[in-house]
């Protein structure tokens, strides 16, 4: 068996996550709006991929407008509520102050024409305040050491 090397937050995360997969607690389905599905499936995975790897849980896209979240409880929980805190942001559509917002705009802009694919239009017409927690998201600690980027 093979040892995980590297950052030991980045270590405990991977294997939270192997330790989910391999007997998992908890298994809960999450609803969104099949509007959202964007971000889930768009940005070449990095949003998802980002989930994963933020709440430690196993996070699958069986359709549009459905989640399937699974592992170890806390992870489970965790995924769970980051899902719900994106579909309330969503649905509120909610901007953000005028001073921070082009900012924010310009940033997401280049951040998803960097990773150009078929949902890169949806993922520009989402609300700021999602686009800001999605970069958020995207450049948190656990990103710093991936190839991905």
């Amino acid at each position: 068996m093979a040892a995980a090397q590297g950052n030991r937050d980045d270590v405990s995360k991977a294997k939270e996550y192997v330790r989910g997969l391999c007997d998992p607690e908890l298994q809960k389905e999450e609803r969104y709006p099949v509007d959202m599905h964007c971000i889930f499936a768009g940005a070449r995975g990095l949003f998802l991929d980002r989930l994963i790897r933020d709440t430690s849980a196993e996070v699958q896209v069986p359709e549009p407008g459905r989640l399937r979240l699974l592992g170890r409880a806390e992870p489970v929980v965790m995924a769970q509520s980051r899902v719900q805190q994106f579909v309330a942001l969503f649905q509120e559509k909610r901007s953000l102050p005028s001073d921070r917002e082009p900012a924010v705009k310009r940033a997401f802009k280049s951040f998803v024409e960097e990773r150009d694919d078929k949902y890169t239009m949806e993922l520009l017409l989402l609300p700021s305040a999602l686009k800001e927690e999605l970069l958020g998201l995207a450049h948190s600690p656990t990103s710093t050491n991936t190839s991905s980027l």
